[in-house]
């Protein structure tokens, strides 16, 4: 007897549990594929900024080395780390101009394109300036603070963490 009433509390608890869930709202395919999308859309974001840092830093090292030496440097050896560091630069920009992007960004693809364009043309302003006896890196670098600040929004946007593309590229 004691059996019967446990197995028809038991059975009482199970109706209950099932009338207590069906109250919740299922997701609706159109949420789940929205759910899934937005975290595709999140990976192909961060994939392609990794990517794109470790192209740049595979081919702008003696432009990171001049940056940071440049004060303590002086005649033929200043020289030659400027152009050096000329050469970097530009290798940076050519590489950036060669990065395609996945068609998975979906509607963000125009964005990321426009900050890559925007970081390459940092890059050509810098190897420009680094040919000239006098050079002023302010433009360029105002034009790489605008590409950090658009992928920095971009990432933001999508819920990721906003990055320094300064530290990523130049540390």
């Amino acid at each position: 007897m004691k059996k019967m009433k446990w197995l028809g509390f038991t059975f009482v608890a199970i109706l209950m549990l099932a009338a207590c869930g069906s109250n919740e709202e299922e997701a609706t395919p159109a949420e789940e594929t929205e759910e899934v999308d937005t975290a595709e859309v999140k990976s192909s974001i961060m994939r392609e900024y990794l990517n794109m840092t470790t192209i740049v830093n595979g081919v702008d090292k003696d432009l990171t080395d001049y940056m940071v030496s440049e004060a303590t440097l002086e005649g033929e050896e200043l020289q030659t780390a400027k152009d050096s560091a000329s050469v970097a630069a530009a290798n940076a920009a050519a590489e950036l101009e060669k990065i395609e992007l996945s068609d998975e960004l979906g509607s963000y693809k125009e964005q990321v394109e426009g900050a890559f364009t925007t970081l390459k043309e940092s890059y050509e302003m810098k190897a420009e300036e680094l040919r000239k006896d006098e050079s002023n890196m302010d433009a360029a670098n105002e034009k790489f603070a605008e590409a950090e600040k658009t992928l920095g929004d971009l990432l933001e946007e999508v819920g990721l963490v906003r990055t320094s593309l300064d530290k990523d590229l130049n540390s």
